[in-house]
């Protein structure tokens, strides 16, 4: 069985951070996602090349399997956690 995990990068000014944000704490109550402070943890958007925020990363046992950035709906994030 996979480890699954979002990693949701974003910062607490960007508008489409701060709308996906309610959406990825009501979805954390099921599914495994980590929400990080861009400018708090700049090594984390280093690690991972961040060039915008939000960015989303999927990772399974903790390698990268795939990644969007901005805005989705809560729908369009389940579809992407579990494809």
């Amino acid at each position: 069985n996979k480890m699954k995990q979002l990693l949701v990068i974003s910062t607490t000014w960007c508008a489409p951070c701060k709308a996906i944000k309610p959406i990825m704490q009501e979805l954390s109550q099921t599914y495994n996602i980590s929400m990080v402070d861009a400018e708090a943890n700049p090594e984390i958007s280093s690690q991972y090349s961040v060039m915008g925020v939000p960015t989303i990363i999927l990772l399974e046992n903790g390698v990268e399997k795939n990644r969007f950035s901005g805005f989705r709906t809560k729908e369009q994030i389940i579809n992407f956690y579990n494809n």
